[in-house]
């Protein structure tokens, strides 16, 4: 009975340093774009309509890639990439969970101290921290787009100072 475990050992063994058990690999092509809150002055015309119907693209931005479905300070990076001059970005990456992340969500937040205007929610910063600005998983994806590349897309948008995520604003509006 031993001898047979280890001959199933060693046939393993040989299968993996032989090639038979790679790792799949997928490439990640994306796509970041720019968009903000319209916070106060005179309504905006098209044009402003229409930068925040088709935004602009990132251009470079730094993103990091973490292994895994939530950020932690505890989890290393696995690469970190730049955005080019239309937003577009792209790693390699073998299957499993990923998380990207801007520079800000390297570190814990802090959170801010309430004032008489605004009132913060702790637990939904923590949350926000937690799920990085795009997280994805290479094996479900529905956007395989050809030959194991999966292509992703999204949006990093500015607020108001007045409309942060997280925060109950209850002062007044700029004119």
């Amino acid at each position: 009975m031993r001898t047979a475990s280890y001959i199933v050992i060693l046939i393993i063994g040989a299968l993996f340093l032989s090639g038979f058990c790679k790792p799949k690999y997928y490439i990640i092509e994306g796509h970041v774009t720019h968009s903000n809150d319209w916070c106060s002055g005179v309504a905006p015309g098209p044009e402003y309509s229409d930068g925040q119907r088709n935004p602009p693209p990132y251009m470079g931005l730094k993103l990091y890639i973490k292994r895994g479905t939530i950020n932690s300070t505890k989890t290393r990076i696995y690469d970190s990439i730049v955005t080019d001059s239309l937003g577009n970005f792209k790693f390699r990456a073998i299957e499993g969970n990923y998380i990207i992340l801007v520079a800000e969500q390297l570190k814990k937040p802090i959170i801010p101290i309430d004032d008489k205007y605004a009132r913060w929610d702790s637990v939904c910063i923590m949350k926000n921290w937690q799920n990085g600005v795009y997280n994805f998983r290479t094996n479900h994806n529905p956007t395989v787009v050809r030959n194991n590349t999966i292509q992703i897309n999204f949006d990093l948008r500015e607020h108001c100072s007045w409309n942060y995520p997280c925060m109950q604003y209850s002062g007044p509006l700029p004119p």
